[in-house]
């Protein structure tokens, strides 16, 4: 792996978790950290060993692109949300997008569990902006949930597995 590769997953990485931070601030994941993910795409993909599949990537990316807009359109999933996982989903590939979106579907659940409860919906309302609540109400969400956070975790932890399973 080059040194310019790792800065990238580096980069991948804490545009992610950037994400993941306006999420849980404000309910709005930026349009520029989607956007850094896929114009730096093609550069991570020509610094990636083995190579990426060129065809392939994007059109899973694309699959997933629209899965989120029909469940941005029932009220499922805010914009912000679908951008991302869509962008990401090209960084991870079409070998493992399957397991990325399982372990965010499953983060995802233990995320909403947590803020089901008094505690966990208390500690979450004292890390949020003032007003967040109110623009997410707007846009049609009865209880909104920063699934950016599951998609950061999902997509950090599909990248780290062939790590910690050496």
């Amino acid at each position: 792996m080059s040194a310019l590769h790792t800065i990238l997953l580096l980069l991948f990485a804490c545009l992610l978790l950037y994400a993941a931070y306006c999420d849980v601030r404000r309910f709005e994941i930026p349009n520029a950290v989607p956007l850094a993910l896929l114009v730096l795409f093609p550069l991570f993909a020509a610094t990636s060993t083995p190579q990426i599949p060129l065809i392939a990537t994007p059109l899973v990316a694309l699959f997933i692109l629209g899965a989120g807009i029909l469940l941005f359109a029932k009220g499922v999933l805010g914009a912000g949300d679908v951008k991302l996982f869509a962008a990401a989903s090209l960084w991870i590939g079409p070998g493992r997008c399957f397991d990325f979106v399982t372990d965010t579907a499953v983060i995802g659940g233990v995320l909403a569990a947590i803020l089901l409860t008094g505690i966990g919906r208390a500690a979450f309302d004292r890390l949020r902006a003032s007003g967040a609540n109110a623009a997410a109400r707007a846009w049609g969400f009865r209880r909104p949930m920063p699934y950016g956070v599951a998609i950061t975790a999902g997509a950090l932890l599909t990248l780290l597995q062939p790590v910690l399973s050496e």
